[in-house]
């Protein structure tokens, strides 16, 4: 300790230096939080601007006619005048559905089968069916779109 000698020039820079550090450390430290806030800031308006673009594109997709058309179709079951629509649901039972399936083969089968005799056997199989008990089931009512829409 004794050879490490501090003249006054040295105690002055090390004073200045333990100043600088001093005063300039929160405004550093300030500086960076404000940069990170700015780039958390950046990627929200990005990410903004995106969901932005994808609601101008829907609203660009329900300016054309068939677009409606088809979504009307799709989830209002409309038709159009003269047509019938009818409405399938399915009503099996999801506890009669197996519960795991066979696992898939990857390699090709040939089957020898001709497919003439499958369809006449299945056209003679319904040719022969018993006729078809009548119940009284309402018909399908035909749908029209409301006037003026």
């Amino acid at each position: 300790m004794r050879s490490l000698r501090l003249s006054g020039f040295s105690v002055l820079l090390l004073g200045i230096l333990v100043l600088g550090v001093v005063v300039l450390a929160p405004n550093l430290k300030t500086f960076l939080e404000q940069r990170q806030q700015i780039a958390a800031l950046e990627a929200g308006v990005a990410d903004t601007q995106k969901k932005v673009d994808a609601q101008q594109a829907e609203r660009e997709r329900w300016n054309d006619q068939s677009y409606v058309m088809t979504q009307a179709r799709d989830r209002l079951f409309y038709a159009l005048p003269g047509e019938v629509s009818y409405i399938i649901i399915n009503d099996v039972d999801p506890a009669s559905l197996p519960t795991t399936e066979a696992p898939v083969s990857d390699t090709l089968v040939d089957s020898q089968s001709d497919w003439l005799d499958g369809l006449l056997s299945s056209l003679v199989a319904t040719g022969y069916s018993p006729a078809p008990v009548a119940t009284e089931t309402p018909a399908p009512a035909q749908t029209t779109p409301p006037a003026g829409g």
